[in-house]
Protein backbone atom coordinates (compact mmCIF):
# COMPACT_ATOMS: atom_id res chain seq x y z
CA UNK A 1 0.00 0.00 0.00
CA UNK A 2 1.41 3.45 -0.64
CA UNK A 3 1.49 5.88 1.85
CA UNK A 4 -0.63 7.92 0.28
CA UNK A 5 -3.16 5.35 0.41
CA UNK A 6 -2.28 4.54 3.75
CA UNK A 7 -2.73 8.32 5.43
CA UNK A 8 -5.87 8.32 3.33
CA UNK A 9 -6.96 4.82 5.19
CA UNK A 10 -6.13 6.56 8.63
CA UNK A 11 -8.21 9.76 7.94
CA UNK A 12 -11.21 8.01 7.03
CA UNK A 13 -10.63 5.86 10.29
CA UNK A 14 -10.68 9.13 12.36
CA UNK A 15 -14.25 9.97 10.64
CA UNK A 16 -17.13 9.89 13.06
CA UNK A 17 -20.35 8.76 11.45
CA UNK A 18 -21.52 12.39 11.21
CA UNK A 19 -19.05 13.56 9.12
CA UNK A 20 -18.35 13.32 5.70
CA UNK A 21 -15.41 13.31 3.42
CA UNK A 22 -14.97 14.31 -0.10
CA UNK A 23 -11.77 15.22 -1.60
CA UNK A 24 -9.84 16.26 -4.66
CA UNK A 25 -6.00 15.02 -5.00
CA UNK A 26 -4.03 17.10 -6.83
CA UNK A 27 -0.18 17.12 -7.15
CA UNK A 28 2.33 19.87 -7.25
CA UNK A 29 4.75 21.46 -5.22
CA UNK A 30 3.39 22.79 -1.80
CA UNK A 31 4.52 26.31 -1.82
CA UNK A 32 1.99 26.57 -5.34
CA UNK A 33 -1.11 24.68 -3.33
CA UNK A 34 -0.89 27.08 -0.88
CA UNK A 35 -1.26 29.80 -2.56
CA UNK A 36 -3.72 28.00 -5.24
CA UNK A 37 -6.43 27.71 -2.47
CA UNK A 38 -7.47 31.44 -2.35
CA UNK A 39 -10.47 32.50 -1.47
CA UNK A 40 -11.69 32.05 -4.62
CA UNK A 41 -11.29 28.74 -4.61
CA UNK A 42 -12.67 28.02 -1.38
CA UNK A 43 -15.59 29.63 -2.60
CA UNK A 44 -15.91 27.04 -5.16
CA UNK A 45 -14.98 23.98 -3.01
CA UNK A 46 -17.68 25.08 -0.61
CA UNK A 47 -20.50 25.67 -3.22
CA UNK A 48 -19.66 22.17 -4.64
CA UNK A 49 -19.80 20.83 -1.61
CA UNK A 50 -23.75 22.00 -0.77
CA UNK A 51 -24.73 21.12 -4.72
CA UNK A 52 -23.13 17.41 -3.31
CA UNK A 53 -24.99 17.52 -0.39
CA UNK A 54 -28.52 18.79 -1.97
CA UNK A 55 -28.02 15.99 -4.46
CA UNK A 56 -27.32 13.58 -1.68
CA UNK A 57 -29.78 14.47 0.93
CA UNK A 58 -30.16 11.05 2.87
CA UNK A 59 -26.25 9.95 2.54
CA UNK A 60 -25.89 13.73 4.20
CA UNK A 61 -28.77 14.07 6.45
CA UNK A 62 -27.29 14.85 9.91
CA UNK A 63 -23.71 15.19 8.63
CA UNK A 64 -21.25 18.10 8.88
CA UNK A 65 -18.82 19.13 6.87
CA UNK A 66 -14.90 19.79 7.70
CA UNK A 67 -12.61 21.55 4.81
CA UNK A 68 -9.49 19.68 5.10
CA UNK A 69 -6.32 20.64 3.11
CA UNK A 70 -4.31 17.80 2.09
CA UNK A 71 -0.64 18.44 0.27
CA UNK A 72 1.27 16.06 -1.45
CA UNK A 73 4.97 16.53 -2.86
CA UNK A 74 6.92 15.06 -5.31
CA UNK A 75 8.56 13.26 -2.93
CA UNK A 76 5.39 11.64 -0.97
CA UNK A 77 5.78 13.89 1.85
CA UNK A 78 1.82 14.21 3.13
CA UNK A 79 0.76 17.66 4.75
CA UNK A 80 -3.13 17.81 6.31
CA UNK A 81 -4.05 20.93 7.50
CA UNK A 82 -7.67 20.62 9.14
CA UNK A 83 -10.41 22.41 8.70
CA UNK A 84 -7.92 24.41 6.85
CA UNK A 85 -10.76 27.04 5.85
Amino acid sequence: MKSGQHQTMKMQQRLSPQQLLLMQLIQMPVMELERSIDARKQHRIMAASQVFMLQNQRLCQGKTIRYDVIFVDGGGEITHIKDAF
